[in-house]
Formats: structure tokens, sequence, C-alpha cells
């Protein structure tokens, strides 16, 4: 292993990160998303939006051109697709937005070996809130049509083979979802609202891209600050095996633009690019335009960051501030051409050591007055340099305006610079040599003339030689024009005997000497004794207590624990999620030819812990004392011991007792070999732990352990040790051709046993052969069993003819509950065994019970007892879904159940809905698969609920629509119940709603019906034909009444209330009249139905009318419910008429009594008023007179209730002439009478 040590040397420091800063392998970086930003050089350019309209093929480009081999370029933008509606499931928008070569000829998927995009697909978009519908897709393409398996680089400047994989649910980063998405998924590694789901079609976009050669670069990005990750095969809730990845690709880097494409074949809307910037730190020209302008900027926070660390993969920037380049006092003159500005950085050790040291320099010097900033890339990529005594290490800058010099001599023109600058020297992995020495940072100039000069006072170093294996040295750099030497005298701190380092690199480092784990890159950690080069000469070394930290690499050595030490942790100085990747450089392996790792122990040892390892040759237990406590903590397992079969050897008959077992987030890997099995062995006692553990690729007999591997010392299946406490949870065993077994001492048996939480798939027929698994998991000879939450799918039949999920046997109390057994060979066994057999027995039935189980398409049976068992009582298994409504009755078709079972009662699907009864037009129904109850028709929810998120309920509608979308809808099982909403129609109706649970989908259907019901509205209209009778008149009313509502209406009543002054004489249809109303009996009245009343009265001979007439008013009310909700409406309407009393035989006639006006001549005095006062009689009172006054002026108006009463007209005329005055008295009937008269005004 090669881990770089850092510089004992620390200069005003600024950090410049060169690569993106994304997630730490292994963690859990859920909550911490938003730490991972692509790096970010130094100025920022803005463009216009693009817009991408659906249905249409639209391209764009940018003219600028950039040079990828001068910085690193990012680009960024904010994609918003809210507006997109594309109705179908296919996909029918694509979009690219990237960087390709200027001149590539297309817009929309350049040819290849022309630069790389960002590809983004789209399709459905129709909102499918609560359930996950990835709808959206990012991933980075090269060319056209390239899916995500072409990703292959895991830092910019590498590339390696492609590790992307097109299978849905094997990466991350990839697919986002528009709205919400399942609870349970909510709650999953990396699920994050509004960042990976519930997004509302809005995505943060940035592409970094790196230049590896002038032909070939990198892109990383992220989507909403989520990188793109990539498991290696199904994985549990956590973290990828491997991210952030990125892609490489071809091209003249030199020349690269931005564009941005799309082809949509359907769908409205558009989506925009908005806020596209490019983050550089270049100078950016369009072809055949001026420069922009020098756009060198320098990325410089300020303030010391301490001792440098440069083994830590990040870059770290010296800055060397206010350099008075003017000299005053000193021999440089003022305003001297300086044209070249060099470091020397030489290693002044006493010792003859000579390193090949991997060194990153580069330069910025910026210049406040004028405002001048220069940048050197130096050297691109770090390069090893040999540093001894005799040779040392420089780098020499350009420093003239504008220049990007690559660290060479060059012949640019010199410039004036006056007044004072900074200078930053870059530096990256540099290693010191000897034990003993001091380091020296000399800055030079060189004048136009020629030669190297040191800067006057400009030589920093250490004042003395200092034996770094007794301290720390930091070398402080600050501003002091005057020499800038400042020592921090060196710190002593004790040494740890408890803490001690494997690796040849560390090997005769000084005391407390820096260095960086791989895995943990933002600390520097302290060597604090001298480390060793193997792990077995520290652990010979070691204190009870020690704690061993192994570097990464490759240890081809057999670790020995053969001596008496307690408390001893060999560990990695990195953690990681072992995954599926065990060859890791963060993790030490343990590859001994002859073994990886052997307990030889003579004398008892306690509490020894292995972490954080890769054990790639097996491990043997060969103690002849016993071990108290061994735990194995993130360790990968993989290989054998030669001539062993099982990864963990513990089946030798001189192996001593191992008590107290403890496993947990570890890896055990047969790596489909045949001839190799997981832990087998029978020597276990106290308690036995297996925790959060993966178990693949095993084909030999056990896939964790064959407790009887070694019958002399276990007969009866069994242990050959008591045990206490056996825990097994939270695993996940796959593609094994073998199986679990639990098993305890025949005699003196396992206090108690929890297996919970784990998952089995694809247990035998691998790689083509039919594996020996008789069982998921086994568990026998124990006191109490607690086997819950298990998931076990796809248990084929084995060699032994047996290929059951569980099988039990000789457990007193067994409490079985909420484990998924689905789709095996053969379900439950309880194993009874014989006398004399080679297991023994007969062996009882288990007390406790087997309840709120799903046990479904198993091939055999769903549960078996052995006709062996003992006990006068059966084997309680009730409240068990069997897969169908009808259990496992003899006519039944769920699984079968055999032997002495009570399976009865056992759980049924039934529907429900709440409300029953919704009003049309988009109302909500809840419908509830409910599988809480039994065929008793008893709610078992105290006592329990089926596996949550494990059964999928599919419903459908005849009417209406289920969750929005269609008339089906599925839902998985929580809390025991599975939900959908029903949304009513616009038409009543009752719909019926069918809910069914797969696997056996036609035995297990229930429905519930739903009335869609409308509302009773009427509206009336009543009139009176016309609105003036007189008195021996028969006055008709016609009454119009409508259901205008969404509902049929019923007892439906029209009720006409008329005044004292009529009689009724008859209606149509015929009603029910009585003194003061009449009544329509209508009965029903259907939605849009119409009924129509006609009433004919009179008036009562009784009746005297008045003078002024008489108005009477009848009032209609129809009243009526719903057919069946029973709502009621009501609604009036009035019609009225108006009687006059009879014409006068009188005639007609009125007078006027002239004011103003000369009645012998008409003529009258301009200016004057004229006043007219006006009387009626004869005819029918009353009368209405209007007056005209002939000069274009308003008509006046007034009403004469009688002859008594009179009106007065008033008017004064503006101008002189003749005009015609008329009067006009109308009576009630009609009859009118009109006087006119000329008047002249003088």
């Amino acid at each position: 292993m090669k881990t770089t040590v850092g510089l004992l040397l620390a200069i005003g420091l600024v950090l410049y990160p060169v690569a993106p800063s994304t997630f730490v392998q292994g963690s859990d970086n859920r909550k911490i998303i938003e730490d991972a930003p692509i790096v970010t050089p130094q100025t920022v350019i803005t463009y216009p939006d693009w817009v991408f309209p659906a249905a249409s093929f639209t391209t764009y480009h940018y003219n600028d051109v950039y040079n990828l081999t001068q910085s690193d370029v990012v680009l960024k933008y904010t994609l918003d697709t809210a507006s997109l509606s594309l109705p179908s499931s296919s996909w029918s928008y694509w979009q690219q937005i990237g960087i390709r070569v200027s001149g590539a000829g297309s817009d929309f998927n350049p040819p290849i070996g022309s630069g790389c995009w960002m590809s983004y697909g789209a399709k459905d978009t129709v909102p499918t809130p609560g359930v996950q519908n990835s709808q959206d897709k990012f991933n980075l393409q090269y060319q056209g049509g390239r899916d995500e398996r072409y990703y292959d680089s895991y830092s910019p400047i590498t590339v390696n083979s492609q590790v992307g994989t097109p299978t849905a649910w094997n990466n991350y980063g990839l697919w986002f979802d528009r709205d919400t998405v399942d609870p349970w998924q909510d709650d999953m590694w990396g699920c994050l609202d509004g960042w990976t789901y519930n997004t509302g079609g809005i995505y943060n976009v940035e592409i970094a891209y790196h230049a590896i050669t002038p032909t070939q670069g990198t892109a990383f990005a992220t989507v909403n600050g989520v990188p793109v990750g990539f498991y290696t095969a199904w994985s549990a809730n956590g973290p990828n095996h491997s991210y952030n990845i990125g892609m490489s690709f071809t091209g003249d880097m030199t020349q690269m633009q931005i564009f941005g494409g799309c082809w949509s074949g359907t769908g409205s809307g558009q989506s925009v690019a908005r806020n596209i910037q490019v983050i550089t730190n270049q100078s950016v020209c369009g072809p055949g335009t001026q420069s922009a302008g020098n756009r060198y900027y320098y990325y410089d926070q300020g303030g010391d960051r301490g001792t440098i660390n440069m083994s830590d993969g990040q870059i770290y920037v010296a800055t060397l501030r206010d350099i008075d380049m003017s000299m005053s006092g000193n021999a440089m003159p003022p305003q001297t051409s300086i044209k070249k500005f060099r470091m020397l950085i030489e290693d002044w050790g006493l010792g003859s050591g000579n390193e090949q040291i991997p060194l990153q320099m580069y330069w910025n010097i910026n210049h406040p007055n004028p405002p001048n900033i220069f940048w050197s890339p130096g050297m691109s990529a770090p390069r090893l340099e040999s540093i001894d005594e005799t040779n040392t290490v420089q780098r020499t800058m350009d420093f003239a305006p504008g220049t990007m010099g690559s660290g060479a001599t060059s012949a640019n023109t010199p410039s004036q610079v006056p007044g004072t600058f900074d200078v930053r020297l870059v530096m990256g992995q540099i290693e010191s040599g000897p034990d003993i020495g001091r380091w020296n940072v000399i800055p030079y100039y060189r004048l136009p003339s020629g030669g190297w000069t040191p800067f006057p006072g400009g030589v920093w170093m250490t004042p003395t030689a200092f034996d770094l294996t007794q301290a720390r040295l930091t070398l402080q750099i600050n501003s002091d024009s005057d020499g800038w030497t400042i020592f921090t005298p060196p710190t002593v701190n004790a040494i740890d005997p408890f803490e001690s380092y494997v690796d040849d690199d560390w090997v005769g480092l000084p005391y407390m000497a820096e260095v960086n784990f791989p895995c943990d890159l933002g600390n520097i950690h302290y060597i604090g004794v001298d480390a060793f080069p193997s792990i077995n000469q520290a652990y010979s070394a070691a204190i009870p207590g020690a704690n061993i930290n192994v570097a990464p690499g490759d240890y081809q050595e057999t670790v020995a624990i053969n001596q008496a030490k307690d408390d001893i942790t060999i560990k990695g100085v990195c953690w990681t999620d072992p995954g599926l990747l065990p060859i890791s450089v963060t993790r030490p392996h343990i590859s001994g030819p002859n073994g990886s790792l052997i307990f030889a122990n003579s004398a008892q040892i306690n509490n020894n812990r292995f972490e954080d390892l890769i054990i790639t040759n097996g491990i043997q237990f060969v103690n002849y004392a016993p071990i108290n406590g061994v735990s194995f903590d993130f360790v990968y397992f993989m290989g054998t011991f030669p001539g062993q079969v099982p990864i963990f050897a513990m089946n030798q008959p001189p192996t001593g007792i191992v008590s107290n077992f403890y496993m947990e987030n570890c890896a055990i890997d047969g790596e489909n070999n045949i001839n190799r099995a997981g832990i087998g062995g029978n020597r276990f006692a106290g308690d036995f732990t297996i925790l959060s553990t993966e178990f693949t690729r095993i084909l030999n007999w056990g896939a964790v352990m064959d407790i009887d591997i070694a019958s002399d010392y276990s007969p009866y299946g069994g242990n050959g040790f008591p045990l206490d406490v056996v825990t097994f949870s939270d695993n996940y065993i796959h593609h094994c051709n073998g199986s679990v077994s639990l098993r305890g001492h025949y005699i003196q048996k396992t206090t108690q046993v929890f297996a919970s939480n784990n998952r089995w798939e694809t247990i035998g027929g691998n790689q083509g052969l039919q594996g020996e698994q008789w069982a998921a998991l086994e568990v026998n000879h124990a006191s109490y069993a607690r086997i819950d939450n298990n998931f076990v799918n796809g248990v084929v039949l084995g060699m032994w003819g047996e290929g059951q999920a569980f099988q039990l046997w000789d457990i007193a109390i067994l409490d079985c509950f909420r484990n998924t057994i689905i789709n095996n060979y053969q379900g439950i066994w309880i194993f009874g065994g014989e006398a004399q057999g080679s297991y023994g027995g007969p062996w009882a039935i288990p007390g406790g019970s087997i309840h709120h189980n799903i046990i479904c398409g198993n091939q055999e049976y769903g549960l078996s007892v052995d006709p062996n068992c003992t006990g006068a009582n059966p084997l309680l298994a009730e409240n068990n879904w069997w897969g169908a409504n009808d259990g496992p009755e003899k006519d039944g078709h769920g699984d079968e159940v055999i032997g002495q079972a009570d399976f009865n009662p056992w759980l049924v699907l039934k529907a429900f809905a709440l409300p029953a009864r919704i009003l049309i037009g988009g109302s909500e129904s809840t419908i509830t698969g409910d599988m809480r109850i039994n065929s008793n028709d008893v709610d078992t929810s105290a006592q329990g609920f089926l596996p949550d998120n494990q059964i999928l309920v599919n419903f459908k509608t005849n009417f209406g629509n289920l969750n929005g979308s269609g008339v089906n809808a599925s839902a998985y099982v929580i809390g025991g119940v599975a939900t959908v909403i029903l949304r009513s129609s616009n038409v009543e109706q009752i719909a019926t709603v069918c809910a069914s649970a797969e696997c056996k989908s036609d035995y297990s259907e229930a429905c519930v019906k739903v009335e869609f019901y409308g509302r009773v509205e009427f509206k009336i209209t009543k009139n009176a034909g016309k609105s003036v009778y007189g008195e021996k008149d028969k006055f008709t009313y016609t009454i119009f009444v409508h259901n205008v509502g969404s509902g049929d209406a019923v007892d439906v009543i029209l009720t006409d209330v008329f005044p004292r002054e009529l009689e009724f004489v008859s209606s149509r249809p015929s009603a029910t009249a009585s003194n003061t109303s009449v009544r329509f009996s209508v009965g029903s009245l259907r939605v849009g139905g119409a009924f129509t009343a006609t009433l004919t009265f009179k008036l009562s001979e009784k009746i005297e009318i008045p003078e002024n007439g008489l108005t009477l008013t009848n009032l209609a009310t129809v009243q009526g419910k719903h057919h069946t909700s029973g709502q009621q409406d009501s609604k009036t309407d009035y019609a009225s008429i108006f009687i006059p009393r009879q014409q006068s035989v009188e005639v007609l006639q009125f007078e006027v009594n002239w004011k103003g006006i000369d009645l012998r001549t008409g003529n009258a005095r301009l200016g004057n008023e004229v006043e007219l006062r006006v009387r009626a009689k004869g005819g029918s009172s009353p009368y209405k007179l209007t007056c005209s006054f002939g000069d274009n002026s308003a008509d006046q108006s007034a009403d004469l209730k009688n002859s008594d009463s009179e009106a007065v007209f008033k008017h004064t005329f503006s101008q002189a002439g003749d005009y015609n005055v008329i009067i006009t008295c109308t009576d009630t009937y009609g009859t009118a009478k009109r006087v006119e008269r000329i008047i002249h005004l003088k």
C-alpha cells in the first residue's frame, strides 16, 4: 500500500479543489446531499434561455468556444419542464444540452467523438400522487441513444471500465418523479422530497467537464444536487456501491461550444432551459471574433489553513501576500522589469533518502495596481520528481500580462510591475524523505538581462535541524516583506501505546507524522508509534486492549491469532459498506496464500475484534483453548483455507469452544464455487449473533452455517454446546444453493432464537445446479423461537427432495408471525423425527402459534406437520393469509395445510367503502381492501397485521375512476389494509368496486358497492297570461316546474295559494282545491323532467273593486325529495294581475289652467315661467298625463289617482318663437284625449 505522508510545512493556505467533491462512499449521505457541489472555477458567464416546445424539432448553440485544456468548464442550467404534457406511456420527448466540437454539424445527436451532453427523456406526465412513477430521466451521453451503462469514470482524471447498468433498480440519480411516491419509499436512503421526487418538473443540472488530454475528457453531473451511482446487484436500503460516477468522451478539447437540441413526436407545452451559465477560468472567443477580454480570476478566500497535508487527494494553495516589488531599502530598484519568478523546494535532509515524489505545482500571481491577474497551469497532472540532498525541485512561471505559460522559460515581452503583489505556490502529493531534515522554499526573480537571482531576504527555512521522530514540525509563512521567516516551535506529544499502525509506507515515519486516510480526506491523522510492515508483526508487539490500524493494501500473510491477548482490535483505517465490490483501495486485503486468518490460541482469549477488512482466503479455527468474544464488523469474506470447504472453517476435532460470536455489516461471498460453504462448525456457545450481513453465491451446503458438519460433536442435528441467545436479523441471503441452520444442543436447548427481518431470494438452482438446500431457514432444539418479518421467495426443490421456506423442530414455544413465504417449493415444515433416527425424535408439536403470515403460491403445501410429531394439541396456525378467501379447506384454493394444524379461521380479503354513498361529479369514497378480518368475521388487529408492502391488491370499478386515473388501480397492504380513492362519475349509478390480492387473485376477490347519487333541485315559473283583467273575466295562471338537479325526485307536490278575492274554477290536470289553495300531487320527477299546471279563477262576487283598481297575487310552491337520499328541495314563484274598476259611462275630459300666457293672443313673455294646471274627469281613473312644450325639452308626466287630483307642469322657454304645447290624458283603459295650444314667445 502506498499512502502518502503530508509535507511538514505550513504556509498561508487557500483550498482549491480540482475534482468534484461528492458523496463519501459507504456513508449514509441522505441528508448531506447538498454538500456535494461540482467544482467551481472562477468566473460565471450567463447566456439567454432556450425554449424546447413539445411536438417539434428545435436546436440551438452559442458561438463562444471553450478550451478545456486551459481550465475546467462547469455548465449549469435550470430545466423547467412543468408545462410539458405528454399523454403517451412511451418515450416521446428527448432533449440534449452540453458541449460539442465547433463545426460538429448537428445540435441534436452530434456524431461520436465530438463531445458529451446531458440527455433528458420524458413520458406520460399524468400525475400519479402517492405512487412511484419515474417520469423524467437524466443521463450523460457521448453518442445519441446511449444509456447509463456507458458511465466509466470514478474521478475527473481517470477512465475505468464501464460500470453503469440499465437495470432500473440498480442505479441512483438517473430517474426522477414529478409528484409524491409511496410513503414507504419516502423513508428509503437517498429518496429526497423535492430532489428525487415531488420535483414539480423543475431540475437544476450541473455538468463539470475536464480535459485529460487534448482529445479526451470526462464529465461529471448532478441533477438537483444528486450524483449518479450504481449498485452491483439488488441492494438493501442503503448507499450505492459506487458513486459519484462520470463518463469519458472524446473530441477536440480546445474547440468546445455549448449546444442544445430537442426532438418530440407528440404532446403539448414546452421545457425551458433557464439561467444557463458557464463557469470557467479562461478567455472565451467566438469563431472569427476578437477576444472578449482577459477573464483571469484567482481563487483566494484568505486566511491560513495550517499545516500542509498533501496526501488527501486535494490541492492546497500557499499564498505569499504583499511582496514589495519596489524593495524599498533593498538592492532591487523600483520599476524593475521582471519577467520570471521562481520558487525552489529543497530537501535539506541529513539522511540519504531518495524518494520518488508525486508533485503537482502551478502558480497564480495577482498584481492589484493596475489590476492584472496571471495564471500558469504548470503541470496538468502529477509527476514523479526525485528529491534528495543534492536534487531540488524547481518550477518557473511566466510573469507577463495575459500569459498562460506551462512553467518553462519563455520570451514574452517584459512588463513593468510596480507596487506589491501576491504569489501563490500550489503543491500536491509531496512526501518528506529522511527522519531528520529541514525544508527550504526559496523565491527567485529574473531580470530581462538574464539569470535567476534569489529574492533579497526571501529564504524561508527552518532555522535549525530537528529530530522529526520526536516532534511535528510546522513552518509558518506570512507577509513580512523583510524576510518572512516565522517558526512555530515543535510540539512533543506522548506516545499512545494502544495505537499501532501497519503500512510499508509508514514504516520509519517520525513520531506524530501526518497522514491521510483515503476514506477520511478531510482530516489529518498522526502516526503515534513506528509503523509495522505486516499485521502479524503488529499483533506480536501489541499489548492487550490495543488497536492495530491497517492501511489499505494487499497483505499476503496468514494472520495468526495465537497469543493470550484480550481486547485486540485489527481494523482497516477506512470504513465502508462492503457491498459487492470487495476489491477496494479503501480497505486492506488479507490474502495469505495459505489462508487469511487463523485462530490457534492455546490459552483463552477474550473479545478480539476485526473491522473494515477484506478476507480473501478464508478463516480457520483450530484453537485449543476457548475463545470468549469474537466480532467481525464491515468485513468482506471469501475464499477458503487450503483443503477446507467453509469460508469460516470451525469443523476440526481439536477446535475449542467459541463463545459469543458476533458479526455485523459483513458480506460472505462464495464466488459461485461449488466447493465453498459459508460458516461450518458446531463449537459455538453463549450468544451467537449475525446482523445486517449479505450471503451470496454460496453453492455448497449451508449458506450461513451447518452446525451438524461434524456429527461426532453434535448428535441429532445439533450444536456441540448449549447456546444462550441466537440472533439472526436484517440479513440478505440470495443466489445460494444452501440453507441457514440455527441449531441448538439436543439436551440443553438454546434459550432463545430470534430470526427477524431477513430476506431470502433465489435459493437453489443457481449456476445450473439443483443445489443441496433443504430450507431457507432451519431452527431446532430451542426453548423459544421468534421468527418474524422475514421474506422468503424462490426456494426450489433441492437434491434432498426438500425446498422449504422454514424447517422447524424440537421447539418448545414458537412465535412465527409477519413472514412472507411465497413461491417456494414448500412452505413451513414441522419435522417430527423418529426414535433411533439420525436426527432423533419423535419431537413434540411446538407450543405458541403461527399467525399473520403471508403463505401463498408454494407448490406442495403452505404448512405441513410431520405425522411423527407428538402432542395432544395441534399446531395453532390461525389468522394467516393462504392466498385465497376460501382458505386451505379441502375445497379451498389457498395453500394446502397438511397434518395436525388448526388453521381455521384464516384471514380473508374484504372490501369496504367509506362513505358508501357519494355525490356525483367527482366526490370521493375511500375503498379499502381489508386483510385484518378473519373468516369468522373477527377483526384480528389486536393480535397483529400482515407484513407491510408485500401483498399488492388490485382494484377495479365499473363506474367512476380509481385514484383519478382509470378503472384500475393497485395498492400495497400496509397496516393490514390497502386503500385507493374512488371518484364518482357525473351520472347517478351504483358502482361495483372489486379488490383481489395478487398470488391467487382469482380466488381472493371481494367487492363493495358505492352509490353515486345526485341532488334534487327544482325550478318553478308562474305566469298569468296577461297583467290586466276585467271584473267579469276568468283569470288563467300557468305554472311550469322543472327538475334541474342531478337526482330524481319523488313525493313532488305543487301548491298554489290564492287570495280570498278569487274563486277557484278549474285546473289542468285535476287537483285538490280548498278556499285558499290548489294542490297537485306530481309524484316523481326525473332529472330534466317537467310538470305543467294550468289554473283558472274568477273574481268573487262579494268583492268591490276600489276606485284605483285591485292587484291580486298567487304564490306557487313546489317541494319534493331525492328518491334515495331523502334530500329535500323547495322553490316558489308568484304571478300578479290587476283588475281596474269598471269603466265610467262619462266621457274622458280634462281642463287646463294656463298661467303666464295671454289666452286671447297666445302671447307669452320670454323669460317668464309658464305654468299649466290640469285636472281630469270621466273615463276610468287613474289617469296618466304627459306635457310636451314643443322646444325639444324633455316631456313632463304626472299620475292622477282620481278627478280630485291636479297635475302642475312648469317651464321657462329659452328662445323667442312659436311653440306647439300638447297635453295628453290617458285613463286606465287606454282612452286618451289631447289638448294643443300654440304660444308665441316674445
